[in-house]
């Protein structure tokens, strides 16, 4: 059977033999399928084929993980089957494709409100109950948690702190399966347990005996005639917790509490005398006896808090269910929960079992422990039971998800003679990045490190393409550091992608699209992120570069500008005291107020003024007042609409550069509108507290998609999955996963333990630490099948970026380490060194327009000395950079010379070894100094800088000379700045790298420094070469007259280009000269 839609078009490319097995083997199977290997394609001939050997339509149960991916596998076998009973004219085929309806293909949560609503009185759910969503649920729970909590009996707390005991309940009913699971564990024998830890501390606390009542014997032996002294008032405090009976922790707490506050200067030594030192001595044995965060102590409060918490979550969650009974709605943790209790009856299991002759689970590794019950209980021997899905793709953890019930279900598929099948042939990669791949997640995600370890085994993929589309390099790693902020370090490299995005069309980066090449448009580049908080900052960069993007599948509409000035306006009409909300709506571009005009009107109001008061009294905008007037009559949405009619608001957004996207998410804010008033909150006053949920709960409601937008793709890499892109950009590499902070601590089988509250976390309690534990392989798996799962989505090139402190390079170097030398270049920036990228357009072949330089553009305020080799090389390239701003589409990431040396550039290179010898690093330091490095340069970085104590620079002084000293100075009425390697006094000298000698290329550079220094003698050391080249006078007067005639023609304002095939083969700016002998074909020209 031909394969078409894993081949590129014309091509045919026949079944592996593995995927003609997973769609013929006639008895169950576990498919495990790797990152575009074709799995939906085998899915669906699996289920044609069963089908054609008579299973029905009705007799079919298909679980997948989302309503659009169930969507998406019933049109496509209803295609199939259209298609082949056309094809074969079997009448059967045709009766399936008109009955397919029937079939159950949906997601678990479908699956169970059918079981549900099938059983009513099995499930004692009834038959009249509406299912919220993630987000309705979210909201429901919110709405009623509160006075739930307030329902709960103040004596029922115990010795657990109220506020402690609210939070860890809440938690337990935000995640009720898990709660339950882990408190039947901890209740498992509790009693015994705390009994036996109860009775160790009694006997720890009658070996402490004797030192406790050795302190009370001298207590009441000394007293103060000062009634009011400091330590007599302690004294007596502790005498009085003394009289207090119970069990040891009963005594601790009282003397704990009696003692607590005793200063350690506390008592009057005049008023004490000798006894003082006694006395305080005596004070202090019972404050260290009384404190109860001993280990023992920790566990036996621990042990005490979970009857409390079984008696608090029993209640509220009766509450719950109470309440959910009342207002007919389940939540999908419900769902699930009651189609397990369903099916657990035996004749519910028997029906199922005559009804249903074939179960087919897509995306198995992201099942629940919940849904795989549920899943095994409709799936027995003698049903065809087919899972399919990939370990190391398992990333919604958070959701309950576990690789763990994937790896019984092969185990239980096996066991029953079926087949367990893999599929690591990527359809989607090419194989030198393939290779790349493979290589880094060898050593990345070693595996399974015991028997309930949720780390995945990772199984090398296979590629089909042979060739990448492109010469370059497919994989490339990106470092930003520096020793500043973390905000500031994302904020350079979201600059730095959107400088990436930019040089990969100006260059012209061709793609693969169905077995041909084409050139890269935005749509092809996707950037993934681990987490939303970092969003609006890639964003705004790619906005600030001109670059169009577009997030996909986020919560972020009303977080959008366009969107912020609508939802404030309702804000203020649902309140119109609300002062903030009015101001953002004055500023905002429906009325354009300024903040001069806004305090003069503020400013002024009498004390208890509202703004809006203040306003009307001043005179109110017209519009403003209709709105106010009119709020009790019309929707939101109305008002809303009202707004933009009467404003310019919709035509200033529509007039900025993103201005379509801009007017679509105006369009489908009204559309929540219109949502929400279909549900029965069509006036102000309900919109606006639905706004409140939906941005205090962070609800997702996901920005407006323009179908034929031609932009970068922007989401994060849960997101991703399934998807697939060109290019794809994966940032801050070194984000992880922060460690879980809440006060309960909760596994379905350990139990669960309360944080014990004023203990350091590693001195908790053993089960504390050991769940601590358990959460961290967790989160450190998820990690590895986050990275990969981000990682497989790209088809051509993949872009690696990290921001990283100076404290972060040991993990710089770990991360790097794990990649090839091969096919996989390396690059390190210093924060400060990435400008702001500048906007530019592009053609929608991805070129980029020539451009012709402005005589009348301003220079900048100074030039780097340097600056004037460039104008000498090519005046329209020096204005490009330095006068037109225009971003060095290449000069970030690349070097010349061949493509796909895999070699970091000669700017990377020669920064590090002037570095390193301003530093005097030795050999050792260079290698721990310069991580990002691969080992082979880093050897080069060390060879050169040590290239100074060769024979061939003995002639340099020998008393140390200042280095790296900044320059500033006036030449031909423009301003210059420069920096002297070295500085002798009457010798400058300055250091190349370069690989050949040509010092007439530098001399302007040298002679204007010894203008300004009134230095001597000027040097160039070329360390590759082992040369001093010391300038001759002559050179050094012909070095300045080039750099007048350069000053002169920059001041002038001439950038006229002189191109030639050396100069124009290597510039940068060879894709927007109109001039370059290279701009309609670079990549042949670098070749």
């Amino acid at each position: 059977m031909p394969l078409p839609e894993l081949c590129g078009e014309g091509e045919r490319v026949t079944l592996t033999d593995e995927q003609q097995r997973g769609i013929t083997f006639g008895g169950s199977v576990a498919i495990d399928a790797g990152a575009g290997s074709g799995k939906t394609f085998v899915l669906t001939r699996r289920l044609l084929r069963q089908m054609q050997e008579g299973l029905q339509p009705e007799e079919l149960v298909a679980v997948t993980f989302t309503e659009a991916a169930a969507a998406e596998l019933r049109t496509r076998l209803q295609t199939l089957l259209e298609e082949e009973a056309h094809r074969s004219g079997d009448a059967r085929l045709a009766s399936a494709a008109r009955t397919l309806p029937l079939a159950q293909i949906s997601t678990i949560h479908a699956l169970c409100a059918r079981i549900i609503r099938d059983h009513p009185v099995e499930s004692g759910a009834g038959l009249r109950f509406q299912v919220l969503d993630e987000s309705q649920a979210a909201v429901w729970l919110d709405g009623v948690l509160p006075d739930v909590l307030a329902t709960l009996p103040p004596g029922a707390f115990g010795a657990v702190p109220a506020a402690l005991a609210l939070d860890a309940v809440t938690l337990m009913l935000r995640d009720p399966h898990r709660a339950e699971a882990a408190l039947q564990v901890s209740l498992t024998g509790h009693e015994a347990r705390q009994q036996a830890l109860e009775e160790r501390l009694e006997r720890q606390a009658q070996e402490a005996a004797g030192g406790w009542e050795d302190a009370l014997h001298l207590l009441r032996g000394h007293s103060s005639s000062d009634p009011d002294d400091g330590l007599e008032r302690a004294r007596m405090a502790a005498l009085q917790a003394a009289a207090v009976t119970g069990s040891w922790t009963v005594r601790q707490a009282a003397m704990h509490g009696a003692l607590r506050s005793v200063r350690s200067n506390a008592g009057n030594a005049r008023v004490w005398g000798a006894a003082k030192a006694v006395v305080h001595k005596a004070v202090q044995t019972l404050q260290r006896l009384s404190v109860p965060q001993g280990p023992l102590e920790a566990e036996v409060w621990q042990a005490q808090a979970v009857p409390v918490l079984a008696r608090l979550y029993g209640h509220a969650q009766g509450r719950l269910n109470a309440l959910k009974a009342e207002q007919e709605v389940l939540t999908f943790a419900d769902l699930e929960r009651l189609a397990a209790r369903t099916l657990r009856h035996d004749e519910v299991r028997a029906y199922y079992q005559a009804r249903w002759k074939a179960v087919c689970v897509d995306e198995f590794q992201d099942t629940s422990p919940l849904q795989w019950e549920i899943l095994s209980a409709l799936a027995p021997e003698g049903v065809n039971f087919t899972v399919v899905g990939d370990e190391k793709q398992s990333i919604y953890a958070f959701r309950g998800a576990d690789v763990r019930p994937f790896r019984e279900a092969r185990a239980q598929i096996a066991a029953r003679g079926g087949a367990t099948i893999s599929l690591h042939r990527s359809f989607r990669t090419h194989a030198p990045l393939v290779e790349v791949i493979n290589t880094f997640f060898q050593s990345f995600m070693p595996g399974p490190s015991g028997a309930g370890s949720t780390a995945a085994s990772f199984t090398p993929l296979q590629a089909h393409r042979r060739h990448a589309p492109h010469p370059s390099p497919p994989c490339e790693l990106h470092v930003v550091r520096g020793p500043v902020g973390v905000t500031e370090l994302r904020a350079a490299e979201a600059d730095l992608i959107a400088h990436r995005i930019q040089a990969l069309l100006a260059e012209g980066r061709t793609v693969e699209e169905r077995g041909r090449i084409r050139p890269l448009t935005y749509r092809d580049v996707a950037v993934l992120l681990r987490i939303r908080t970092n969003l609006p900052l890639y964003e705004g960069a790619l906005f600030h570069a001109g670059i169009p993007s577009a997030v996909q599948g986020g919560r972020g509409l009303l977080d959008r500008p366009e969107v912020r000035d609508l939802t404030q306006l309702l804000f203020f009409l649902a309140q119109p005291a609300d002062d903030l909300a009015l101001a953002a709506v004055l500023r905002s571009p429906m009325f354009g107020w300024s903040d001069e005009r806004l305090r003069d009107v503020a400013a002024p109001r009498p004390r208890g003024f509202s703004l809006w008061q203040a306003l009307d009294a001043a005179g109110a905008p017209p519009l403003l007042q209709t709105l106010c007037e009119r709020r009790g009559s019309l929707t939101a949405s109305a008002l809303v609409t009202l707004a933009l009619e009467g404003t310019q608001h919709a035509t200033v957004m529509a007039s900025l550069p993103d201005g379509m996207r801009r007017l679509a998410n105006i369009d489908a804010f009204l559309s929540l509108l219109h949502t929400w008033a279909a549900a029965g909150r069509a006036d102000v006053q309900s919109a606006a507290l639905a706004l409140q949920d939906a941005l205090r709960l962070d609800l997702p409601v996901p920005e407006a998609t323009l179908g034929s937008d031609d932009a970068v793709q922007i989401m994060t890499i849960h997101g991703s999955k399934g998807l697939e892109f060109p290019v794809v950009i994966v940032p801050d590499l070194l984000q992880q996963g922060r460690a879980d902070s809440a006060p309960l601590l909760m596994d379905a089988e350990r139990g669960l333990a309360l944080r014990v509250p004023g203990l350091p976390g590693a001195q908790q309690p053993a089960l504390h630490l050991k769940l601590q534990d358990l959460q961290a392989e967790r989160r450190a798996s998820e990690a590895e099948r986050l990275m990969y799962v981000a990682l497989t989505r790209a088809a051509d090139a993949l872009i690696l970026t990290m921001a990283a402190k100076p404290s972060q390079a040991p993990d710089v170097a770990a991360l790097t380490r794990g990649f090839p030398q091969e096919d996989v270049t390396r690059f390190a920036y210093e924060h400060h060194r990435i400008p702001r990228p500048e906007p530019w357009t592009l053609r929608r072949t991805g070129r980029v327009h020539g451009a012709r330089m402005q005589e009348s553009m301003a220079l900048p305020e100074s030039l780097p000395v340097t600056s004037l080799g460039a104008y000498l090389h090519c005046p329209r390239a020096f204005g490009y950079r330095y006068v037109a701003g225009r971003p060095p589409f290449s000069a970030l990431w690349t070097e010349p010379g061949p493509l796909g040396t895999g070699r970091a550039g000669g700017a990377v290179i020669g920064s590090a070894v002037h570095q390193a010898i301003e530093l005097g690093w030795s050999a050792a330091a260079i290698r721990a100094g310069f991580p990002h490095l691969r080992d082979a340069e880093r050897q080069e970085v060390a060879t050169l800088a040590g290239a100074l104590s060769s024979p061939a620079f003995a002639a340099l002084p020998t008393q140390p000379p200042q280095r790296e000293v900044p320059l500033s100075l006036t030449f031909e009425d423009l301003q210059f700045e420069g920096v002297i390697d070295a500085h002798y006094g009457h010798w400058l000298v300055d250091y190349k790298t370069d690989r050949s000698v040509s010092p007439d290329d530098h001399a302007p550079q040298l002679a204007l420094y010894l203008q300004a220094t009134g230095a001597e003698r000027a040097s160039l050391a070329y360390l590759r070469q082992e040369v001093l080249y010391t300038l001759n006078p002559a050179e050094v007067e012909r070095g300045l007259a080039q750099a007048r005639h350069a000053a002169q023609g920059i001041r002038a304002g001439v950038f006229t280009p002189t191109p030639s095939a050396p100069a124009c083969r290597l510039c940068l700016y060879r894709q927007v000269c109109d001039a370059s002998l290279f701009a309609s074909a670079p990549d042949a020209a670098l070749a």
